[in-house]
């Protein structure tokens, strides 16, 4: 018997001869694929934005984040879920004089 299922990551054939699928996400979870200035990133699935700026080590700075061209508040970071295809662009500011 053979398991037929999208995205199945485990099958076995219970009695009776049915397949059975259990997904096991917490188990297999998938990379996130964005783009970070141009550049292309993989983050952990369910990564945030504050996960990024600190994985980019920016750290405190004062910059700037911009998702899919709408700028996101400091506050917002840990709250907002990085999805695939996601644009991203990070603005650090620099004093000088």
């Amino acid at each position: 018997m053979r398991c037929i299922a999208n995205r199945a990551r485990h099958c076995r054939v219970a009695q009776g001869g049915k397949a059975v699928v259990s997904l096991r996400a917490s188990r297999y979870r998938r990379a996130v694929q964005v783009i970070v200035n141009d550049e292309p990133r993989e983050l952990g699935h369910g990564a945030t934005v504050a996960d990024l700026v600190q994985t980019l080590g920016f750290g405190s700075r004062r910059l700037a984040v911009e998702l899919n061209r709408a700028v996101v508040a400091r506050a917002e970071y840990s709250g907002t879920v990085l999805r695939d295809g996601d644009q991203i662009e990070i603005i650090h500011f620099v004093g000088g004089g």
